[in-house]
């Protein structure tokens, strides 16, 4: 039986130091087509200069693009990081020029809905024009003072994060408006609007009890790991301790020998060769576990609208986010200790052959685990916003029941 199924058309806009991001927009795009497209009716089409634009003559090159795309999208997401893009003779420059068109379109009463992302990684500022950066600085809180809210990202993972909570909100809005977006004030955030009273539409076979629990045990074995984790820094570093203890127990005496060392430096080595291999075996899985846990916070805010008037919405939401602050918690400090550990364990001296390959080894698995953590910790911490952001828009439901 035919379906009918609504095609929403997104133009990427962005200026040229942003390439990588584009791609993973467009991918994860494709990704939640490839996923939701069938059950939610909704696709969602990109137009983007690389594949949508062809060769052509204008007054500039921006011309060509606002020739061919000629304002025919229903979304618009602009992404910036350190460029604020090149001048055109109508705009500060040709991204600038594209959001201005949108923005004209949307005080006209066009339906569109316009998305800014902001990387707040940090630049080389040996290698980046600063009076450029300066612009970007000023036109971000020229958006903001004019009431719009962009989202920001470390990497990558943050990056397909938002989006996905973008594209789900859109999805849903247009299932509660006849295959339309509905209007609305242009760059706000996944979470910002309010949400009129839902008419019964499709949803995921997922309830909000299931993925509930989910989460829950997701949370759980990310907190087991990371209590784990700290056991094993612990032995390592009364092990480090001891054995520093030793040599200088010695060496106060006389000029410790290599066969008097050779022992104390084993069982050293034997330790952080048991840590590096916790790391190895176990890490993989904790990686796993905290990018479920973010995708069922995604799932969790998406399912939590037809719960917002509810009387307990703003406890269940509080309790929530306190189990994120913990896990965030945790993380923060098994990353402190882990660069503590790094610190001390890349200034140990090379003793032994077997010593030097076990410090290569710790050093190889504590940067690659204090760097994983660090995008996870970005990512959970966009989550929290998206609760703090729900749970804003509780307050204020019940503030207006009050008046």
């Amino acid at each position: 039986m035919p379906r009918a199924v609504s095609s929403i058309s997104i133009f990427l806009a962005s200026p040229s130091d942003v390439d990588a991001e584009r791609e993973v927009i467009f991918s994860s795009i494709q990704q939640w087509n490839t996923v939701n497209s069938r059950h939610r009716n909704v696709t969602f089409d990109v137009l983007r200069w690389e594949t949508s634009i062809s060769a052509g003559f204008g007054a500039d090159g921006q011309q060509v693009i606002n020739a061919q795309i000629n304002d025919d999208y229903d979304v618009i997401i602009a992404v910036f990081w350190s460029k604020f893009g090149t001048e055109t003779p109508r705009a500060r420059s040709g991204t600038v020029e594209e959001y201005e068109r949108a923005l004209s379109r949307y005080r006209s009463g066009d339906p569109i809905e316009i998305a800014f992302f902001f990387k707040s990684c940090p630049v080389d500022f040996r290698k980046v024009d600063l009076d450029n950066l300066k612009l970007l600085k000023n036109f971000e809180e020229e958006i903001h003072a004019a009431g719009a809210l962009s989202k920001s990202f470390i990497d990558n993972d943050g990056l397909r994060f938002e989006i996905d909570i973008l594209l789900d909100r859109l999805a849903r809005e247009v299932a509660e408006n006849g295959g339309q977006l509905r209007r609305a004030h242009p760059a706000e955030s996944s979470l910002q609007r309010g949400v009129e009273a839902k008419d019964e539409v499709e949803e995921d076979e997922a309830g909000i009890f299931d993925v509930a629990e989910r989460l829950e045990g997701s949370s759980d074995s990310s907190s087991q790991f990371l209590s784990e984790l700290t056991d094993h820094l612990d032995r390592l570093t009364a092990c480090t301790s001891e054995s520093a203890d030793k040599i200088t127990e010695i060496t106060k005496l006389r000029p410790i020998t290599p066969a008097e060392a050779r022992p104390i430096i084993e069982v050293l080595a034997k330790e952080m060769n048991d840590f590096s291999r916790f790391l190895e075996e176990k890490s993989s899985g904790f990686d796993e576990d905290v990018t479920l846990t973010t995708n069922l916070i995604r799932s969790m805010v998406n399912i939590s609208y037809d719960f917002l008037d509810a009387p307990d919405a703003e406890s269940h939401l509080t309790n929530f986010q306190s189990v994120l602050h913990e896990l965030y918690r945790s993380m923060q400090g098994s990353e402190d200790g882990m660069s503590a550990l790094l610190a001390s364990t890349i200034g140990l001296q090379r003793t032994t052959a077997d010593f030097n390959r076990a410090k290569k080894r710790l050093v190889r698995n504590l940067g690659s685990y204090i760097e994983a953590v660090k995008g996870h910790r970005a990512i959970l911490s966009q989550a929290i916003q998206e609760l703090v952001i729900l749970l804003i828009e509780v307050r204020n439901r019940k503030g207006d029941e009050q008046e």
